[in-house]
């Protein structure tokens, strides 16, 4: 059995039992619908193991790859770019993990310049993102833990499939649909740093506000934190950045 928290909401104004939460369904860009649910957030240290293993995942192979981005940034000059240090974080992250699950069968995805690492049969792929500080906290507030900079068009996406499948609501592919959504599972790796350590979770996302940051988590999978004193990986001036890009059709 694993074990969890349930983190409920209790809003104001807000008509449903308080031990629940309304999820907003968004049609990117149509109108909103809600439907009610609850975060559950996996803490104790054998539910992680066996919530990651249901995924064909392991802790070291996320919080390692974490480390492998540290270290890249740690490399990073005064002479550099001022970005160049947030933004090899996040490369060197995806990179480490896609290299890890070759060997499982997983396979690299850039479609919409999204960058994930997609399991064998192309149901859950994992983006790489950094969080607010309430990341890797099982009791953050309502609301929190939060993306530190807000995403795109691509991240919109990713969370309207995750609502519909959430709730069993993604219709059925037909001959020659061309739709935006597809049926898998987006899990974001949230990571925040903190001095000499690394606070990280793997996160379903099912909500986005309007100035475009995630905020609503359908499940929290809290991962060890990493320490990287031992590592020897300095404090960089500049923060972690992951980059969400748009594209858009030539007319």
């Amino acid at each position: 059995m694993l074990l969890v928290f349930l983190s409920h909401s209790r809003r104001k104004n807000r008509k449903c039992p308080a031990e629940t939460r309304e999820v907003a369904i968004t049609s990117w860009p149509r109108k909103e619908q809600t439907v009610s649910a609850e975060t559950k957030v996996v803490v104790e240290p054998l539910s992680v193991r066996l919530r990651l293993a249901v995924l064909g995942l392991a802790e070291d192979e996320l919080t390692g790859s974490l480390l492998t981005g540290a270290s890249a940034q740690a490399l990073c000059t005064d002479d550099h770019p001022p970005i160049f240090g947030g933004v090899s974080f996040w490369a060197e992250t995806v990179r480490a993990l896609r290299v890890k699950k070759q060997r499982d069968g997983w396979h690299r995805s850039d479609a919409r310049n999204y960058s994930t690492v997609v399991n064998r049969d192309s149901t859950i792929q994992i983006a790489i993102a950094r969080g607010n500080e309430w990341t890797g906290r099982h009791n953050a507030p309502e609301g929190e833990p939060s993306t530190q900079h807000k995403k795109g068009t691509a991240t919109h996406l990713a969370i309207r499939s995750n609502q519909l499948l959430l709730f069993d609501l993604l219709p059925e592919p037909t001959k020659g649909d061309n739709s935006e959504v597809t049926p898998i599972t987006t899990w974001v790796l949230l990571h925040y740093r903190e001095k000499n350590a690394i606070r990280c979770e793997l996160s379903q996302p099912v909500k986005i506000n309007a100035a475009g940051f995630v905020e609503e988590w359908a499940e929290r999978i809290i991962l060890t934190s990493i320490d990287l004193t031992p590592h020897g990986i300095s404090v960089p001036d500049d923060l972690p950045v992951a980059p969400d890009v748009e594209v858009r059709r030539r007319a």
